[in-house]
């Protein structure tokens, strides 16, 4: 079975003119077995996107462990879908598979590819300058799925796109996930499209995982945050309690 496997991770940000630190992110411990969809959660300037780009090596950490599978190395297994599309406008769509392809060799399945893109109403023959927000989202989710990745990590994938078509990419990474025992995180901030589907939460304030659970410890840990005498529902019910306190 895939897992993730993340001992102390941290980064130090910011550092003054003294080299005192302004900002960290961690100390960060996290075991999850595949099969699992972990959300990450905080507002702007918590610590989530530093995280993330930790995870995909976008960043260097400073101190800790990351391994997938008890390998320190593990691109060839992650698929990462980052807030901002990486293309340049005059990409051609037919170019990125091709990329992807040339990327990822055996494990790159096209029939796989351009089934989700007619899913997704995607003509591979387009340009980048000629989708929209949510069709280039589609595309590189299409894309993710399509080279039989172990550890796929979305940022912000539903940013830009229709409720209807939100649920239906949403479904995919679901069923993706249970069926290919992948580990996949989702950092959001629309947190009700996710709020029922996470089993593990991480929620970052001020550079730390305040909340580091499964989704059955998550409600009572959530509880003492708030310092309420309700009980706390679900996720979103916690993130808007906690961020108006």
């Amino acid at each position: 079975m895939n897992k993730l496997h993340i001992e102390k991770l941290q980064r130090e940000l910011l550092k003054d003119n003294a080299l005192n630190v302004k900002f960290k992110c961690g100390p960060v411990n996290l075991d999850v077995q595949g099969g699992q969809i972990i959300g990450v959660f905080g507002e702007n300037g918590s610590g989530k996107t530093t995280f993330i780009k930790l995870l995909t090596g976008i960043k260097y950490k400073d101190s800790g462990i990351i391994n997938f599978n008890d390998k320190d190395w593990f691109n060839n297994d992650l698929a990462y879908i980052p807030d901002l599309f990486p293309f340049g406008p005059a990409t051609k769509v037919s170019e990125i598979l091709k990329l992807h392809e040339t990327l990822f060799g055996n494990l790159w399945d096209r029939d796989t590819c351009l089934a989700y893109l007619d899913k997704y109403h995607v003509d591979e023959t387009s340009s980048s300058k000629n989708l929209s927000l949510g069709m280039k989202q589609r595309l590189m989710v299409a894309v993710a799925l399509s080279h039989k990745p172990k550890l796929l990590i979305f940022d912000e994938p539903m940013a830009g796109i229709d409720p209807f078509v939100r649920s239906e990419i949403l479904d995919d990474i679901i069923d993706y996930t249970y069926e290919n025992e992948s580990v996949t995180i989702i950092s959001t901030h629309n947190i009700e499209e996710v709020n029922d589907v996470v089993d593990y939460v991480l929620y970052f304030d001020e550079g730390y995982p305040i909340i580091n659970a499964d989704i059955v410890e998550f409600s009572n840990i959530a509880h003492q945050l708030i310092e309420s005498d309700s009980q706390v529902i679900d996720i979103k019910e916690f993130v808007s309690a906690y961020q108006r306190r």
